[in-house]
């Protein structure tokens, strides 16, 4: 589950440490899975259909904003 908020920083879930409340990444929020989760569910828009894409530096693609 991850959010992003600014360019690459994001609110996402974190498997691979559980010190929660300490600096632990470059800008990223690092929530539990389960916080991730709840938190996505929340937030608007309601995305029904998840799709995955993989771009690469070189071709990032094109930005797209979706508004409710």
């Amino acid at each position: 589950w991850v959010q992003y908020f600014y360019e690459d920083y994001g609110f996402h879930g974190t498997y691979w440490h559980s010190n929660f409340g300490q600096p632990m990444s470059h800008g990223c929020v690092n929530m539990t899975n389960a916080d991730a989760k709840w938190l996505y569910e929340w937030a608007s828009p309601t995305v029904t259909e998840f799709k995955w894409h993989v771009t690469e530096k070189s071709d990032p693609g094109t930005l797209v904003i979706v508004h409710p």
